[in-house]
Formats: structure tokens, C-alpha cells, sequence
């Protein structure tokens, strides 16, 4: 539990002009699967940065 009584939620679109700021952080395979389970009302996708590279993102469901 988060403690939070409000969450944001991304919505993945398919315009590559949205973006969002944040932070990458570099997790193990276990983590990820922990973080999967941890966030049942969210999808994990693959996001394009600003860089150039990619990351996990979990979006709305």
C-alpha cells in the first residue's frame, strides 16, 4: 500500500509528441516481476525516451 489516495495514471497514445517527464530507474528481472504484481491496474509497455532509448512504463489497463 502507498499510503496515497491518488495515483496518476499514464494513457498510452500514438502521438509521439505527448510526453511525460520523469526518472529511468535500472531494476533486475525480479524486480520487474514484483513491480508487474504490485501494479494490478496499470499495463506494462515499452516507451520511446527523449534519448533516444527505451524503458518500461505501466499505463492505464
Amino acid at each position: 500500500m502507498s499510503g496515497e489516495t491518488h495515483h496518476p495514471i499514464l494513457v498510452a497514445t500514438a502521438d509521439r509528441a505527448d510526453a511525460v517527464a520523469g526518472s529511468v530507474f535500472e531494476v533486475t528481472d525480479d524486480e520487474l516481476v514484483k513491480a508487474d504484481e504490485y501494479e494490478v491496474d496499470y499495463r506494462r509497455v515499452e516507451a520511446p525516451l527523449a534519448s533516444g532509448d527505451v524503458a518500461w512504463v505501466y499505463v492505464a489497463a
